[in-house]
């Protein structure tokens, strides 16, 4: 920071020289406000600025901008006339005030010492502009400190035409920051010009983003960033504007996203290089192809074999010249502290002669004064310029050997190049949106979704084909851009598995199973707790807080969203609802949130009387329509017009309850507990069976059974695991028992 006004304190800072200190690339944000800013500053009134907007927007940036360009055109006055700025600009001083050194104090006549001085230098002749980077933090410490008389002092020397000033406001969701700094004082509408900057347009987020490229570039010498990169990283962040990933606004985020990405980038790259990772993951593909069941009966199998085994000769030939690169990089490394180490201890040594020779030189000094650099110069004995010759020897080493890693490290960046890939890979990592074009392996995932479901859930294949059906044609674009990837009301009795297809189709579908959000309706039964949906309205409890709903899909915008026993709802929330559906998006007091990347399920026990009682069978077409007139009671008509299917889901026979069973013994030995022990539980078939003969009610589904399993089975494992603390490997047995309503087991340790 550059040396204050006045040495008491650091208050005032000229912005000419504390601009050399800001990222020149940044400062490329102001451009389309600087014109605006100047014209205000030359009106005969009211030339005083609120300047107002989000942070991160680039209101410090601008002004910033200002003071750069007036720098260069001092610097070069031939090339003044190309910076832009009008040439009444070319006397304006913008003097930066540091609010939070000016509170420092408790002390109010210090305080009011230091405005004084402030006052004074800006009534200098020449023409002073007062910047205040948060007007509202001003204000806050006037009242903490009860100083309110500097608001009216300030006012009646901008009256005066003393000076001008420039307040910035940060504004924020929920808070009308700009409405408290134009009510602190009734000149202030009269004496300010109240400028909103929005965020940059894209075009100008893309020119700031280039230009700290080319920085990258030189920090990670002979990295390469591709302007595909670059365009990339602009779409993600205005496409997903409400990550927590951003805590401020455009372009502050583009620039976090890009260092983030090319930071991790390089890191990889330096761990293990791209061709090497590339040609690995082919051959795996290409081994998991020959290890297929009819990999020998397949044409290709020669070509697979053969390109196999190419593969694995150029790993070898990268590896082994990857290898080499880092064991001479590693070998400087070591030599560069053992370098580093001589000179701290050459230093050492010379600091230690030099203050001896220094204390014996004053010592024979008559007057006792202070020997003189030169006197000290003369005096130096033989073995003192030993150790300045060893110490000039030491440095010019270590200046070769940090050149010699600094090229290493640069001939291991040569081989990176940031592309569109790379950035859509990272970016999906750190956010868990999956925002890759689709490739061979996400289309095949799309194309055998219906598959992937039904190894999780049984007897609901017309159900599983509905919703498998609906997302491949949203995926693929023929659904539309509006409105959700999904809707689907599923009606079927308690322990079907509406529920649990939310699930798997959140797992299967975008990879994770907390990619699901559920929502418990009966706790938006009142009309009251609609608004905890999207948010409360202003002045209430809540507000600025943003909506359960809007907040959860803001965070994660590929997600299934579950609406449970949606029937209990208030009325009020499928007025919400009917809006998502149709046009894929909702407001709060945080902004838009879209839905297009979301799937819906929402479950309903609607009509299962009717089922379970035998007066209609839900697999007839009559049946399906008795269910659906049992619905428009419930719901208004519009709002079932937005749901694409209604899934009608069949009660469970036995079988379906024993491959349930059997699928979650499979989920319980992926149990982390049981996976760093390496044992396994199992339950026999003929156990299973006589368990689901003896407890399946069909009005119950399977969550009777699975239940049973979890009270009487599971208890019944944690003594074996803690007996066996330290053991590797083992089967837990498990027997299923009428008799004694429950179950044995029996560990076998491994062979």
């Amino acid at each position: 920071m550059a040396p204050a006004m006045y040495s008491e304190e650091k208050l005032l800072v000229d912005l000419e020289d504390y601009v050399l200190d800001v990222d020149p690339d940044f400062t490329l944000v102001g451009n389309s406000h600087i014109e605006l800013l100047s014209s205000i500053l030359a009106q005969p009134s009211q030339h005083n600025i609120l300047y107002a907007g989000p942070s991160g927007v680039g209101k410090t940036a601008t002004i910033h901008g200002m003071a750069h360009r007036k720098q260069l055109a001092v610097a070069d006055p031939e090339k003044a006339t190309e910076t832009g700025l009008p040439l009444h600009m070319v006397d304006r001083r913008f003097l930066l005030l540091d609010v939070n050194a000016l509170f420092d104090r408790n002390d109010t006549s210090v305080i009011g010492r230091d405005i004084h001085l402030i006052f004074a230098e800006l009534e200098k002749p020449g023409h002073h502009v007062l910047v205040i980077e948060d007007g509202n933090d001003l204000l806050r410490g006037i009242q903490d400190h009860q100083v309110y008389g500097l608001i009216s002092s300030l006012m009646k020397e901008l009256k005066r035409g003393r000076f001008q000033t420039i307040w910035m406001i940060r504004e924020e969701p929920g808070r009308n920051k700009l409405a408290e700094v134009l009510d602190c004082h009734s000149d202030v509408r009269e004496l300010f010009t109240v400028v909103e900057k929005a965020e940059p347009a894209r075009d100008e987020i893309h020119a700031i983003l280039a230009a700290r490229k080319h920085r990258l570039e030189a920090h990670f010498e002979g990295l390469a960033i591709t302007d595909a990169a670059i365009e990339e990283i602009v779409s993600l962040t205005t496409q997903y504007p409400a990550l927590k990933l951003w805590t401020r606004q455009q372009p502050s985020c583009s620039i976090t996203l890009l260092e983030r990405i090319a930071s991790t980038y390089v890191s990889r790259g330096q761990t293990r290089p791209p061709e090497l990772r590339e040609r690995e993951a082919r051959l795996a593909s290409v081994v998991a192809q020959l290890n297929g069941s009819e990999a020998g009966e397949k044409d290709g199998a020669a070509a697979l074999k053969a390109e196999k085994i190419e593969l694995e000769r150029q790993i070898g030939d990268y590896e082994a010249k990857w290898k080499q690169q880092a064991q001479q990089l590693y070998k400087v490394q070591a030599l560069m502290r053992e370098h580093q180490t001589k000179l701290t201890i050459a230093e050492r040594k010379l600091d230690e002669h030099m203050e001896a020779l220094r204390r014996k030189l004053w010592d024979e000094k008559s007057d006792g004064s202070e020997p003189s650099p030169r006197e000290i110069e003369i005096a130096k004995t033989e073995e003192i310029r030993q150790v300045e010759e060893d110490l000039r020897k030491i440095n010019h080493n270590l200046t070769r050997i940090v050149d010699t890693a600094r090229q290493l490290k640069s001939e291991v960046n040569t081989q990176l190049t940031l592309d569109t890939v790379d950035v859509q890979a990272i970016f999906s990592e750190i956010s868990g949106i999956p925002v890759a074009d689709l490739d061979e392996d996400e289309a095949d995932k799309i194309l055998h979704l219906d598959q992937t479901i039904k190894e999780k859930v049984y007897g609901q294949d017309e159900s599983v084909d509905i919703v498998a059906g609906t997302i491949k044609a949203a995926r693929v674009g023929l659904k539309g851009a509006k409105g959700t990837m999904g809707v689907f009301i599923c009606l079927g009795s308690s322990g079907v598995g509406k529920s649990y297809m939310a699930e798997v189709v959140a797992e299967a579908l975008f990879g994770a199973k907390d990619a699901m959000t559920p929502f418990d309706m009966s706790e938006y039964m009142e009309k009251h707790t609609v608004s905890q949906l999207k948010g409360a309205p202003p002045g209430y409890a809540g507000y600025g807080e943003g909506g359960r709903l809007t907040n959860a899909v803001r965070e994660k915008p590929y997600q299934a969203v579950l609406l449970d026993e949606v029937e209990k709802a208030h009325p009020d929330v499928f007025k919400i609802l009917l809006q998502v559906f149709n046009d894929g998006r909702l407001s709060d007091e945080l902004g838009t949130v879209r839905f297009n990347k979301t799937v819906f399920f929402l479950t309903t026990n609607i009509g299962q009387e009717l089922a379970l009682s035998g007066k209609i069978d839900p697999a007839t077409a009559a049946g399906r329509q008795a269910i659906i007139q049992e619905l428009k009671v419930f719901f208004p008509q519009e709002f079932l017009n937005r749901v694409d299917e209604f899934l009608l889901f069949n009660p469970l026979g036995p079988a379906h309850v024993c491959q349930i069973v059997r699928r979650d013994l499979k989920e319980l030995n992926r149990n982390e507990g049981l996976l760093q022990k390496a044992m396994t539980v199992h339950l026999p078939d003929d156990d299973i069976q006589r368990l689901v003969d003896d407890k399946y009610r069909v009005e119950e589904g399977a969550r009777q059974v699975q239940k049973f399993i979890e009270n009487r089975m599971n208890p019944h494992l944690v003594p074996i695991l803690l007996k066996h603390e330290g053991q590797k490997g083992g089967v837990i047995q498990a027997r299923y028992s009428p008799d004694i309503n429950g179950f044995t087991v029996d560990f076998s340790p491994p062979e």
